[in-house]
């Protein structure tokens, strides 16, 4: 039995048949399963699966390939499961900016793991975060990470390296780095206001700088508060404050079963990185 993800747009599904005219040999056999996909203003969606019950191959006059298939009952999709949410929890997909471009031709081969992972709709929500937010990271930020993991937590490296614990060291790094920035930053305004109205220092906070190495960095103290709490912002919602990583880690706490059957699949494959980074 195979695997596959098909285009419907090329298959041309009727009732309970899907056909194809092909210059190439078309390999989908009986007792095959596929999930059935389109490209929309949204990009690849996938939102139905069924399988094989006959196919038939025949030649056509002209030399080409005719495949024809019955297929079973097409289980529909309670919603259209996105490509960009499982970016990071198909084996297949190793083109993090581009995912779609995995998704080509007509029909694609796909390892069982990654059809059972959109037919349930379940979501590896470790390596999703980890995916995520390391690829937002500054470059020099990014290496800094690396070399601290690789002194403190160089198990994370080897084949058993595990997402969830990946993940865990990363918010460390953001919360400490970027979260705390905010607030040390929000707080020299707080007391340059105060120390200017009340004994009359004259400090113009807009104007003060800050060194970095960095030069993806602003130099403006003022800018830099800015994107800081303008990220801090981006990541708290509701009446209570509520933190998109507390929300994280709990979702990753909560479905402990799954996130380890993830963890055995992907175990030994790199990080989900959009470019090379070379320390």
């Amino acid at each position: 039995m195979h695997y596959w993800a098909i285009n419907k747009k090329h298959f041309q599904p009727q009732e309970k048949m899907i056909q194809m005219e092909s210059r190439r040999q078309i390999s989908i056999q009986k007792q095959d399963k596929f999930v059935f996909f389109i490209s929309s203003y949204n990009g690849i969606e996938f939102d139905s699966s069924s399988s094989i019950e006959e196919a038939e191959l025949k030649r056509t006059k002209d030399g080409s390939f005719l495949f024809q298939a019955f297929i079973k009952d097409i289980n529909e999709f309670s919603e259209p499961r996105l490509l960009d949410d499982y970016v990071y929890s198909l084996l297949k997909i190793y083109r993090y900016k581009k995912p779609n471009l995995h998704f080509r031709r007509p029909y694609i081969a796909m390892a069982e793991f990654d059809y059972n992972t959109i037919v349930t709709g379940i979501i590896f929500w470790a390596r999703t975060a980890f995916g995520l937010f390391i690829n937002q990271l500054p470059q020099l930020e990014f290496i800094n990470f690396v070399r601290q993991l690789s002194e403190s937590e160089h198990d994370l490296f080897l084949q058993r390296a595990s997402f969830n614990r990946s993940w865990s060291e990363l918010r460390k790094l953001i919360e400490d780095k970027y979260i705390s920035a905010a607030k040390i930053f929000s707080a020299i305004r707080q007391t340059i206001e105060v120390l200017n109205k009340d004994r009359g220092i004259g400090v113009n906070y807009n104007k003060l700088q800050i060194s970095s190495d960095d030069d993806t960095i602003a130099d403006s103290i003022h800018k830099q508060e800015i994107l800081l709490s303008q990220f801090r912002d981006s990541i708290t919602f509701g009446h209570n404050d509520d933190n998109l990583f507390d929300v994280i880690s709990m979702t990753i706490r909560d479905n402990e079963k799954t996130e380890n059957k993830f963890e055995e699949q992907f175990r030994g494959l790199p990080w989900p990185l959009h470019e090379t980074v070379y320390l």
